[in-house]
């Protein structure tokens, strides 16, 4: 984005700017760059965002408001809503058409915070759903925020009564075979399968 827009200004809410800074530790960085080898320079983790005042920016005569909801593909996410447009941009808590990232809601408690975040999407009755996580085509549409909580719901049902990530995997891909993005699926599976592993007999998942 800077080198596409030479200038601009890169902001966010605090919370965002806080859980941002855990990524920039050397084992996340490692990590980043095994999943998108050669697609993230260094020069990118010294961006660094600055505390969006009163959380609300203004472009083209219209009023951008950045929405804390806390959990959803991972911790203290946001989303733009703009009441002139009827629209609401969701970054990562809604998706369109592709596999969620379970990778960092192992947990049933991460996955029902992450419908929880979409319950409060959906409180502003947006008429424009714009996903990062979007299939080439995909429509933006409201209904991507009911298809989301959905896909939450069949995966931790699923995940329950799974013994292993690959049979899980296979749940899931029966469940929604035709949703782009298998590799997602499959980590959040291992995922799932790990964090099952290491519980006490006793706990829920």
């Amino acid at each position: 984005m800077k080198r596409r827009f030479p200038g601009v200004e890169i902001v966010s809410t605090q919370k965002s700017i806080d859980h941002m800074a855990t990524q920039l530790m050397p084992e996340f960085r490692s990590f980043w760059h095994d999943l998108f080898p050669g697609q993230i320079d260094e020069e990118s983790f010294q961006i660094l965002a600055k505390p969006l005042e009163d959380n609300k920016f203004t472009l083209e005569g219209h009023t951008f408001e950045a929405i804390d909801v806390g959990h959803s593909d991972t911790d203290e996410t946001t989303f733009l809503h703009v009441p002139t447009l009827k629209m609401v941009v969701t970054g990562d808590i809604v998706y369109n058409d592709v596999h969620m990232w379970m990778a960092e809601s192992p947990s049933q408690s991460q996955r029902d915070a992450w419908v929880q975040s979409l319950y409060k999407v959906a409180s502003y009755q947006p008429e424009i759903v714009i996903g990062s996580h979007h299939r080439p085509g995909g429509v933006d549409g409201a209904f991507n925020i009911e298809a989301s909580k959905q896909y939450i719901k069949t995966f931790s049902t699923l995940a329950q009564a799974s013994e292993s990530a690959e049979e899980l995997y296979n749940k899931v891909l029966g469940a929604y075979p035709n949703r782009i993005g298998r590799l997602v699926l499959w980590l959040g599976c291992q995922a799932v399968s790990s964090a099952k592993n290491r519980l006490n007999p006793r706990d829920e998942l």
